[in-house]
């Protein structure tokens, strides 16, 4: 058995292998086996365990598949323009409202930010057209919130609301 930073190290590169630059935030939560307030800086990420309301929460897959390393390495062409860098600031801005929210167990602006997040990446070019229409249709049928999940380019999108089993009929 590894003492728990060293398997973290040792998780990190191996999804290096995999993803080009991961954030490091996969394993970290699959080793804590629970939520966790994430920060990647440029030394070391950080992380502190975070009570997590509980949600239903739907999954659906979307039947493409992205590529991680080819999504980083989209956003990373970008990075050094005033518009990506606009919606980066966007994003570290909704986390800390999406942090507010998970610690006062607000579900429906959970969803709502969610969403929000969802268009952000849509905007960075990370999404795709079947993702958006999952994530349309789920609001459109009365989801509190819905997101790409992972890095994009295809995979999975998390629907939350109080009624998500009559969405699976969609």
């Amino acid at each position: 058995p590894l003492p728990f930073d060293r398997l973290l190290e040792q998780a990190m590169k191996m999804e290096t292998v995999f993803h080009g630059r991961p954030s490091g935030l996969d394993h970290t939560v699959s080793a804590l086996g629970k939520a966790i307030w994430f920060q990647k800086n440029n030394n070391a990420p950080s992380w502190r365990p975070l009570e997590f309301p509980s949600l239903d929460i739907l999954i659906v897959d979307s039947g493409t598949i992205g590529s991680t390393a080819a999504m980083v390495a989209k956003v990373a062409q970008t990075a050094h323009t005033i518009q990506t860098q606009s919606l980066l600031f966007k994003m570290e801005d909704l986390s800390m409202h999406m942090l507010n929210a998970i610690q006062t167990n607000d579900p429906q602006a959970i969803g709502r930010l969610c969403t929000q997040n969802h268009q952000y990446l849509q905007e960075l070019g990370v999404s795709t057209p079947i993702l958006n229409t999952i994530v349309n249709t789920a609001i459109e049928k009365g989801a509190w919130g819905a997101k790409l999940s992972g890095s994009g380019g295809g995979g999975i999108v998390m629907i939350l609301g109080n009624n998500l089993p009559a969405l699976r009929a969609y």
